[in-house]
C-alpha cells in the first residue's frame, strides 16, 4: 500500500478511473471492487465515464463521485481536450485510463496535455 506521508501531499491521493461505460463486465467489475475496497482515508477516488455511466456505477460506494461526460459515439477526435480542461478542474495525482478504445487513448493524451 502506498503511504501518503512518504509523497507529503498533505492530503489524499485523487485517483480518477477512465472509461467509456461502466457497463456489467468484467473489466467495470474489477474497477468497483478497487474502488469500493481502497483506503479513503488515504486516496479520493473518481471515475470518468466518457459516454454514458452505464449499470455498474449502482454498485459503487456512494464516497466515490462519478462523473459522465456524455462524448458522442465513436471516437471524436476532441475527446482528449474535452477530458483535458476536466482534469485541469479536477487536478488528479493519478490517472488510471481501462481499455484501448474505451478511455485509454483519450485518457493518456488528456493527461499530457492537462499536464
Amino acid at each position: 500500500m502506498i503511504k501518503k506521508e512518504s509523497y507529503d501531499l498533505g492530503s489524499k491521493i485523487k485517483i480518477v478511473h477512465v472509461l467509456e461505460r461502466m457497463n456489467v463486465g468484467g473489466k467495470e467489475n474489477g474497477i468497483v471492487n478497487l474502488c469500493n475496497r481502497l483506503d479513503k482515508q488515504n486516496f479520493q477516488l473518481f471515475i470518468c465515464c466518457l459516454k454514458d455511466k452505464g449499470g455498474m456505477i449502482e454498485r459503487v460506494n456512494d464516497d466515490i463521485k462519478v462523473f459522465n461526460l456524455k462524448l458522442p459515439e465513436g471516437k471524436p477526435i476532441f475527446s482528449p481536450f474535452v477530458l483535458a480542461r476536466f482534469f485541469r478542474k479536477l487536478k488528479p495525482d493519478i490517472v488510471h485510463t481501462h481499455a484501448w478504445g474505451g478511455g485509454y487513448f483519450a485518457g493518456v493524451v488528456a493527461a499530457k496535455l492537462a499536464g
